[in-house]
């Protein structure tokens, strides 16, 4: 059986991801203020008021990793054909982690692969429950 203490920084890594990707958590939907047909109709472009983040508390024991993620968070690798994003260039991952200087470079390489891992859920369109079962590290 797994131990849930251990499994919960795991979920929170992957959620703390596909929140940055997202600009808000999946399980929060906001108000319908009724100007979406008003939007369509016009063919108005989207407010970017309406994107507004919501706020995401990242635990203290993650808040390394974040820092790490955020600081390395425009090098990504593109698919060609599309430009979406298709992971972290770890070269330049791995630079960033020498830069901070963590006690367990392994397990700070790992901790920023489980945030990848929901930024990557989000890009796909993945629900977030779908990659915690697939996000092993």
């Amino acid at each position: 059986m797994p131990d849930r203490q251990a499994e919960r920084p795991r979920k929170k890594l992957i959620e703390a991801g596909y929140f940055w990707a997202a600009g808000q958590t999946q399980d929060e939907e906001r108000e319908d203020d009724g100007l979406a047909e008003d939007d369509a109709l016009f063919d108005l472009p989207d407010d970017p008021a309406d994107k507004a983040p919501e706020i995401f508390y990242v635990d203290y024991k993650n808040w390394p990793a974040w820092l790490v993620f955020l600081d390395c968070s425009t090098q990504w690798h593109r698919n060609p054909m599309t430009g979406k994003a298709t992971g972290l260039d770890y070269t330049a991952l791995k630079a960033v982690i020498d830069l901070h200087k963590p006690k367990k470079p392994l397990n700070m390489f790992r901790a920023v692969r489980l945030i990848e891992s929901g930024v990557l859920a989000q890009i796909r369109g993945q629900e977030i429950e779908q990659i915690y079962g697939k996000a092993k590290f």
